[in-house]
């Protein structure tokens, strides 16, 4: 669940980097972006936790050599997180073209 104070954090940083101020709009747009940013932890969090289970019902998880994978589980997340992004750009895009 980092990605919420990284995304305001960095939210935050960028309106200073650019000199904008903080504004009615600007801190719905935060509360827009927090929603974002735990939606996309949750998502990530279902999905690893997904991941393991299927992972020790597989052949488990007992010692330290079956995390050899862990390249693979995380070339996975990216994968799964890339489409979330892809999703939600979408979403916005749409929602931006109906008003």
């Amino acid at each position: 669940m980092a990605t919420l104070p990284f995304a305001l954090v960095g939210g935050f940083w960028l309106m200073y980097v650019l000199g904008y101020n903080m504004s009615i709009a600007s801190a719905v747009g935060f509360i827009a972006l927090a929603g974002v940013a735990a939606e996309i932890g949750v998502v990530m969090l279902v999905y690893v936790n997904q991941a393991v289970a299927a992972r020790e019902a597989a052949d488990g998880l007992h010692d330290q050599r079956n995390f050899a994978q862990a390249p693979k589980l995380i070339e996975n997340l990216c994968r799964k997180l890339r489409v979330e992004l892809l999703m939600l750009r979408d979403i916005r895009l749409h929602s931006s073209n109906t008003e």
